[in-house]
């Protein structure tokens, strides 16, 4: 492959062959990476965090509609 600096920029060439920019860097490519990796990480933290507080308000719902039947059984009978 034969390779062209491209001028005014470091760490780029271009392929004489196909004209693609290429990068040489490492470091930016790895630092692209780990950003990637972080974003997708933060995005599964508030998937979960969402998910939980869902089934949470759910199961909140689920007691309260269980025990307020009870609690009106409860003073129905106290009422007798």
């Amino acid at each position: 492959m034969d390779f062209i600096k491209v001028s005014g920029h470091d760490g780029l060439v271009r392929d004489q062959n196909t004209g693609a920019i290429i990068s040489l860097d490492d470091s930016a490519v790895e630092a692209r990476r780990k950003a990637k990796n972080l974003s997708s990480a933060l995005n599964d933290i508030n998937i979960l965090k969402n998910d939980t507080l869902l089934y949470l308000n759910s199961f909140i719902l689920f007691l309260f509609l269980i025990f307020s039947d009870k609690i009106l059984d409860v003073e129905t009978k106290v009422n007798e």
